[in-house]
């Protein structure tokens, strides 16, 4: 997945986006350009109020609501998750706490966020794909900015869809028919006595190339077992021929690369009860 320039990576748990307005039209940001800060990130956590409701899909506990003036990023506001009489409410924080957070930035009446450079991407639509990590997602349609000190100098826009229907490793896994999958493996699984000794055993499948067509052309594939016992590459490459018989994979447009949804993910070959 496209992910932030700037390093989010230590969320395990999918984020709330801020939110952002271009030319009327509102898009999910998917990142805290705040946080690429970390002065200003911890000024404005110290100012939250005490009642704020942190949740496990926003661990900031805040949420930005921006804007493009001209190419110009603008914070409009940040708003916050309260209990008041038992009910959740979001409010925006007041107008004394963001200027004294963000006096730097005050210029024309609006907060620009000239301490940010990197990318932001930014989803409308259905989304298509999601992993239960940050904002490991992606969306029907997509905005790929690039920003320099607060100022957009690349905007791109991008639709997904499917190019190639076929196998869909996301399907197949939220179907519950990863077992189904491996049926055919498992005649080969038992030409190595080795196996009988291993009670957890998963491949995890990466770096997958697939062609315009829908034909794998490669794919890595990485042995991982707590067992201890050494990776049988022969096993392993008979997997990577398992999957490089299936045709045709789905393939997706991803903000302009052909791709599967999955490019790596993981293969329960063996889980026994002790």
């Amino acid at each position: 997945m496209l992910l932030l320039s700037f390093s989010l990576s230590a969320f395990a748990t999918g984020q709330a986006c801020d939110i952002i307005y271009i030319d009327g039209q509102r898009w999910l940001l998917m990142g805290r350009p705040v946080d690429a800060d970390s002065v200003l990130y911890h000024s404005l956590q110290a100012r939250l109020p005490k009642e704020t409701v942190e949740s496990t899909d926003n661990w900031d506990g805040f949420i930005g609501h921006w804007s493009l003036v001209g190419q110009h990023l603008i914070l409009d506001s940040v708003t916050v998750l309260v209990n008041r009489d038992d009910r959740y409410v979001e409010i925006a924080l007041h107008d004394k706490i963001m200027r004294r957070v963000f006096k730097k930035y005050y210029s024309g009446g609006h907060i620009e966020a000239s301490w940010f450079t990197g990318k932001l991407r930014l989803g409308q639509g259905r989304e298509i794909y999601y992993e239960h990590m940050a904002w490991v997602r992606n969306y029907e349609r997509e905005r790929l900015l690039t920003v320099e000190n607060g100022i957009v100098i690349n905007d791109q826009i991008f639709d997904n869809h499917i190019v190639v229907d076929g196998f869909d490793v996301d399907t197949m896994k939220w179907s519950g028919e990863t077992e189904r999958f491996l049926e055919g493996f498992r005649p080969k699984m038992a030409e190595y006595p080795a196996l009988d000794t291993i009670n957890t055993l998963y491949f995890i499948v990466y770096d997958m190339a697939i062609d315009s067509t829908g034909r794998l052309k490669d794919a890595k594939i990485k042995w991982l077992s707590p067992s201890g016992i050494e990776p049988i590459t022969e096993l392993q490459l008979a997997f990577k021929a398992y999957l490089m018989d299936i045709y045709p994979w789905r393939l997706w447009t991803i903000n302009g690369e052909l791709r599967p949804r999955v490019t790596t993910w993981s293969v329960p070959l063996l889980k026994r009860k002790r």
